[in-house]
């Protein structure tokens, strides 16, 4: 009797046990989110309307948003998610305007002349909570008389620093003006940035602003 009355305990307690973990199998697929679900077409339309009414200061082109493919969201609930794409949204707008004015009150140019008429133009291109990064060109200006006789690119233009972000190259130009004393120089290139659960691709162009003083260049401002 003792071993039936053992056998029937032992037979109930394996029977709770599959149905425990039947109805925690059920839950977890209720719950788990399904990557391919996850819908981020407002993340686009919230930043096209973003680009469309605001005056940044960088020109922006062909930007998109696509899921992150590295990451496991199975284990994020449906809030979370939606709580991170959001967050992503707030970081790539301030990436994109340098929102962060106790840094910087917008895209910050420093000029480094290295003698010899060598120069590197430099564009702020981060935000300290993304990362600290600069899009940089090497030029030579050939100054004389108070003039800008000529411009030369010294390589490619490059992204320095640490980020989130990588840089493309795809071309630098200048515009000479104010009878040959101003300069602006244009660094071109395509941009990736690493978020939360997004990738941000755009293509973006940087503008140095230059003016000779003497026989250098300076920034105008």
């Amino acid at each position: 009797l003792f071993l039936f009355k053992g056998g029937f305990i032992m037979k109930k307690t394996f029977t709770f046990l599959l149905v425990c973990m039947l109805v925690f199998s059920l839950s977890a697929t209720a719950f788990a989110v399904d990557q391919d679900s996850i819908d981020i077409t407002d993340v686009q339309s919230q930043m096209e309307e973003y680009l469309q009414n605001v005056n940044l200061p960088i020109e922006v082109e062909n930007f998109s948003v696509s899921l992150r493919n590295d990451l496991d969201l199975s284990q994020y609930s449906d809030k979370e998610i939606s709580d991170l794409l959001q967050k992503d949204v707030e970081q790539i707008k301030a990436v994109l305007s340098s929102t962060e004015k106790r840094f910087i009150a917008k895209p910050q140019t420093r000029l480094a002349n290295h003698g010899g008429g060598e120069y590197t133009a430099e564009v702020w291109a981060g935000v300290p909570s993304i990362g600290w990064s600069t899009v940089k060109q090497d030029f030579k200006a050939s100054i004389s008389g108070g003039k800008i006789q000529s411009i030369t690119f010294l390589g490619d233009g490059y992204m320095d620093g640490v980020s989130w972000g990588q840089y493309n190259h795809i071309r630098s130009w200048y515009d000479i003006y104010s009878n040959n004393t101003k300069v602006d120089i244009n660094i071109k290139g395509d941009i990736n940035y690493l978020f939360n659960l997004v990738n941000a691709n755009y293509t973006a162009t940087f503008l140095e602003e230059l003016q000779v003083s003497g026989n250098i260049l300076e920034r105008q401002w």
